[in-house]
């Protein structure tokens, strides 16, 4: 059983749940059950498991969207299957090549990465109509050699930077409902006095929401 605490519905939620050795030996046999008993979306990530001494699972990572409701459980055995998932998924084409990008859909929402480029969220498209995404979706662009960015302000005045992605994949605990983009790169400013600085950027992305949440590290 599971309490939610102030509960928003259609808010993500993500927790952990340890297992004893022995236990459990696939993440497909859990699934998230409503006040009612009924089954509802989840996403199941297998975390670590008892190897070397077993191979069952030892943690996993439980995803679902919040009901009105405050009260669920997760059920899990051999004999329990988790339901395919009906609902809106996230598409992502992540190209791996040097000057690739990733592009991440949750279904109202269209975001794009570039890895070689100067910047992130290079492109951010919102389909209100439902019609697919075209020109007159877009509602945000990175200025071109800028994108997102950290500018220094001292007292030599305001030093621009440009963002630069030197990597970027998806992180463990993404699925069709939450997706987990990670993008490392550095800020490069044009004095010589301001030295690269590092970042990671983690884009959280969400199955039929029209948002998504991004954490940016220094």
């Amino acid at each position: 059983p599971m309490k939610v605490n102030q509960p928003i519905a259609g808010a993500p939620l993500t927790l952990g749940i340890p297992f004893p050795k022995g236990l459990l030996h696939s993440p497909d046999h859990v699934r998230v059950l409503n006040a009612k008993g009924k089954e509802i979306p989840s996403q199941i990530t297998e975390v670590t498991t008892w190897m070397p001494a077993d191979e069952s699972i030892k943690w996993i990572w439980v995803f679902f969207f919040c009901e009105d409701s405050d009260r669920y459980s997760v059920e899990y055995g051999p004999n329990v299957v988790r339901a395919p998932i009906p609902s809106e998924r996230i598409a992502v084409n992540n190209n791996q090549r040097a000057r690739g990008y990733i592009t991440i859909s949750t279904g109202p929402l269209r975001i794009r990465i570039n890895k070689g480029g100067n910047g992130f969220l290079d492109k951010v498209e919102l389909d209100l109509a439902g019609n697919g995404f075209d020109e007159n979706d877009v509602i945000a662009e990175g200025p071109e050699s800028r994108g997102s960015f950290l500018d220094i302000l001292d007292d030599f005045g305001l030093d621009k930077s440009k963002a630069v992605i030197k990597r970027n994949w998806i992180e463990k605990g993404s699925g069709p409902l939450h997706m987990i983009i990670r993008a490392e790169g550095e800020y490069q400013y044009s004095r010589d006095d301001n030295n690269p600085s590092p970042f990671v950027l983690r884009v959280h992305a969400y199955a039929g929401k029209s948002y998504i949440r991004v954490l940016h590290t220094l």
